[in-house]
């Protein structure tokens, strides 16, 4: 593994080789990766954040490290989780060694992910509706198209 292998960003990074410092848009920056390390801020069950699912929408694979049970609520061909490496080696390598077809089986399983009833409880419109249920708000009813 060597430096050039990564691009490190933000802030805590700087006497690194691999440092490139911050990033005004973290989209634009993960758009142009084909992976990105995503690590949870805890590696409770369930505690799945926005981290995945920004890889997701900028179209980069997340190499996932998290919630211990992750693909009972996201499916395993849309991320490589790390726990599935012996070595952080052989995930470098796996990650070097993928072919173009791989890629884009990775990304057109999230497609399918996102466009499907699973990602349904991770959506804006699923969390207003589940905090006004549990406060007792009653929801507009939608404009007739």
């Amino acid at each position: 593994m060597k430096a050039q292998d990564f691009h490190l960003y933000g802030s805590g990074w700087d006497g690194l080789r691999s440092s490139v410092g911050g990033c005004r848009h973290k989209f634009s920056v993960l758009r142009d990766h084909k992976f990105s390390i995503c690590t949870e801020n805890s590696f409770v069950r369930g505690y799945i954040t926005e981290k995945i699912f920004d890889n997701f929408f900028s179209g980069c694979i997340p190499v996932y490290c998290g919630a211990p049970n992750i693909k009972d609520y996201i499916p395993s061909d849309t991320f490589i989780d790390i726990r599935d490496f012996a070595g952080i080696d052989l995930l470098v390598n796996y990650m070097k060694d993928m072919d173009d077809d791989t890629l884009g089986n990775y990304r057109n399983n999230i497609l399918n992910y996102l466009t499907s009833d699973r990602f349904t409880p991770f959506t804006l419109d699923h969390y207003v509706r589940t905090v006004a249920e549990a406060l007792g708000l009653e929801m507009k009813q939608e404009a007739s198209k």
